[in-house]
């Protein structure tokens, strides 16, 4: 921390009194030159929406009678950024769904709204409409509920299922180990299966967190079989810019067990 200037923090919808109130303490311990200013006297930015999640176990730093909200009232410059990149587009749908997300957003939904969401709903929708959002990425609000989906598409699949328990390396706590890196214990995996990348693997070829693609095989060395973890997973990325490792298969990499 010795050369550190800024810290940036996001998602500071997040952030309650207890976590600001311990961010400041902790960085007068790293500067004790600075002790008696706010934060070590270390600028820190933060970047998020307010109208967002609130803070878990806990209550908004600006929300309280504590030094937390001394904290808070430091924080005097504020910026707006107010152009949607994730959801872009000036049509009348595009416009329309950008007013629905700020009614939502503002705890002030509309009967309009409320419509709107009703056309894409399974009901609703005709026969190909359906199938295309059973092929799309599902958000849940439980991991049961994402575990039951996956395995439901896998069984959609109607392709073998391999199994790969994660094993236990040196002194490794496996079950610690995997919890901390947000590793799974079990994998369930499929040749054509739909998979997400959780990590930049090679950022300027598109292989970044949040890169989707489908298993084309699944490598195990000689005399090695399920549940064992496979050697690696050859993966076909939708947006894959880099070199070729196959010559007929383009966008096809080697992701191997972290």
């Amino acid at each position: 921390m010795a050369h550190a200037k800024y810290i940036l923090i996001d998602e500071m919808s997040f952030i309650g009194q207890n976590m600001l109130e311990n961010i400041d303490s902790r960085l007068r311990q790293e500067f004790p030159q600075n002790a008696q200013i706010s934060f070590g006297g270390i600028s820190i930015i933060l970047v998020g929406d307010l109208g967002q999640l609130p803070p878990v176990n806990d209550r908004p730093a600006y929300d309280s009678n504590r030094r937390a909200k001394l904290l808070w009232g430091e924080f005097k410059t504020v910026v707006t950024l107010d152009k949607i990149f994730r959801q872009d587009g000036e049509n009348f749908e595009q416009q329309r769904f950008h007013q629905l997300l700020t009614n939502v957003r503002d705890a002030n939904p509309q009967i309009e709204d409320w419509k709107l969401l009703m056309t894409r709903i399974p009901p609703n929708m005709d026969a190909a409409n359906n199938l295309d959002f059973n092929n799309r990425v599902h958000l849940f609000s439980t991991n049961d509920n994402v575990h039951n989906h996956n395995k439901k598409m896998l069984h959609l699949l109607k392709q073998p299922v391999a199994r790969s328990v994660a094993t236990k390396v040196g002194s490794v706590n496996i079950v610690e180990d995997c919890s901390s890196d947000e590793l799974e214990l079990e994998l369930l995996i499929s040749k054509n299966s739909r998979v997400m990348l959780t990590s930049n693997l090679w950022i300027q070829a598109g292989l970044v967190n949040g890169a989707l693609g489908y298993i084309r095989k699944i490598v195990y060395k000689p005399g090695s079989a399920p549940p064992e973890p496979p050697s690696y997973v050859m993966v076909e990325f939708d947006n894959y810019s880099g070199l070729p490792f196959e010559d007929h298969h383009l966008s096809t990499i080697p992701v191997t067990p972290i």
